[in-house]
């Protein structure tokens, strides 16, 4: 049996880690999901173990889980910021598999055993389901589509979009990222407007390239566009050098002009959309692939 202890800090990937990474059919043991804390009780330790958390533990809980676990794989997880050096210094120490997010030029990973992943989509979002076995339409309603919180260059990416696209559905507001059903709208409806869309473009998040929204549009078939540098962008996704397909310019102007390049022609719609979506699924197999190597 695998145990993935997680901690409270990371449950807001909880469906991603559940439904997806450790999705039942990608393993032929059982994986069992323990909440970690000072109660949790260590019935048996064969260090099948996995750990999941982020930055908000401490470095000296972080060993301490280590020296009780002894995992052979460790999630790190929300490092937007790239503060967590530390982290990485002591996941070397122990020569443990690393599966993090985000990428960035000012840590220096060890590409050996330290892979980037993609973020996790909002829970409930894909209905408690894998995203594994997501089919996607062609049936379009909007040009563009767009559902979150305004900050960074975001209201300009909106404003650039709407004057040339009509047919679109914005809605801004708050995000309630402790409870993602407290939303006014709710994870499975964003997926219904995404799956709806033929562009979604991915503004910045708080200091990242990389934002969920990639992920969200490519789960829903949308085609994910982004205001950004080539060499910007090669540096934010690593991904062994296997990255999605996302329309990308340095103004959101540009962005447009190539947007109306594709927007009448539903083979190049259609074979990004695919492309993405196989991407994505390759993704969770390459990580599912890997944890099982360590456990053979």
């Amino acid at each position: 049996m695998i145990n993935v202890y997680y901690t409270k800090t990371s449950m807001w990937e909880y469906d991603f880690l559940v439904n997806d990474i450790f999705n039942k059919t990608l393993y032929n043991t059982e994986v069992k999901f323990t909440l970690f804390d000072k109660n949790t009780k260590i019935v048996q330790n064969d260090y099948k173990n996995i750990i999941v958390f982020n930055n908000k533990n401490s470095l000296k809980q972080v060993e301490n889980m280590i020296h009780v676990l002894k995992p052979k794989v460790v999630f790190h997880l929300s490092d937007e910021y790239g503060q967590d050096h530390k982290y990485y210094d002591l996941y070397c120490k122990y020569n443990i598999l690393v599966f993090h997010q985000y990428n960035h030029n000012n840590i220096t990973y060890n590409y050996d055993i330290q892979f980037q992943i993609p973020l996790a989509y909002v829970s409930c979002y894909c209905d408690d389901k894998s995203s594994l076995d997501i089919e996607l339409s062609s049936d379009k309603q909007y040009d563009f589509s767009y559902v979150g919180m305004l900050k960074k260059d975001r209201k300009e990416m909106l404003d650039t979009f709407a004057k040339e696209f009509t047919k679109n559905y914005v809605h801004t507001g708050k995000t309630n990222w402790s409870n993602p059903q407290n939303q006014e709208i709710k994870p499975l409806e964003v997926y219904d407007i995404y799956h709806k869309s033929i562009f979604v473009p991915i503004g910045r998040g708080n200091k990242s390239l990389d934002c969920s929204r990639l992920y969200e549009s490519i789960l829903a078939g949308a085609i994910p566009v982004m205001c950004c540098s080539q060499e910007e962008l090669k540096d934010s996704y690593k991904f062994n050098g296997n990255l999605p397909q996302i329309i990308s310019a340095e103004t959101w102007d540009e962005a447009i002009i190539l947007c109306k390049d594709i927007y009448h022609d539903e083979m190049k719609k259609n074979d990004i959309i695919q492309y993405n979506l196989k991407w994505w699924k390759e993704q969770i197999m390459d990580i599912s692939f890997k944890i099982n190597n360590q456990f053979i």
